[in-house]
């Protein structure tokens, strides 16, 4: 008996038959080009690494998660697992709404339903989850420098031309994920 057997965990990735309807609907919705960094998280959240997340976390488990590491449901979980956006993507934006979730070539990748829509306490995360507010200071100081000097700042950007045409292929292939009544953070 495999690990996932044993302990259930849930992928979230859509049948077959749901996936072509779904794909029918998301080229109807707004939609988010996914950062690098957000697409990893995507991918954790549909193949169950992040269980027992079941979507990007609402203001309840944020809040939960930053003041003492444990989910509304009493679980333990150490960071916040949230889909920043844009205040100017947001503000046009309500609960219950789906928006399609792209990759950076524009390949949908899953559908969400927007279950909140928050803006995040910065200082308060950074103090409670990393132990310093310097952190916050530090990261905006070295994407800043290394984007000005002209270097990746994300994995996936130094991948070879190759690696992606590979890794768009296989996610043209993966069915799409629906994540119901996940939450975007501004």
């Amino acid at each position: 008996m495999s690990i996932r057997e044993k302990f259930h965990i849930p992928e979230l990735f859509a049948s077959y038959e749901d996936a072509k309807s779904l794909k029918t609907e998301a080229a109807n919705l707004i939609s988010w080009d996914l950062t690098p960094r957000q697409v990893c998280d995507l991918e954790l959240l549909m193949n169950g690494g992040f269980y027992p997340l079941n979507g990007f976390m609402n203001k309840k488990d944020y809040d939960g998660v930053v003041e003492n590491m444990r989910l509304v449901n009493g679980s333990l979980w150490p960071i916040p697992i949230n889909l920043d956006v844009s205040i100017s993507f947001a503000k046009d934006l309500n609960n219950g709404q789906k928006i399609a979730l792209r990759d950076q070539e524009g390949v949908i990748l899953a559908i969400l339903e927007i279950a909140d829509i928050y803006a995040p306490n910065k200082n308060k995360e950074a103090e409670f989850v990393y132990g310093t507010q310097l952190i916050v200071l530090l990261a905006s100081v070295l994407v800043g420098l290394m984007s000005l000097l002209g270097l990746p700042c994300g994995g996936t950007q130094s991948r070879t031309a190759s690696t992606r045409t590979l890794r768009r292929r296989e996610m043209k292939t993966r069915q799409l994920a629906a994540l119901k009544r996940s939450s975007l953070m501004l």
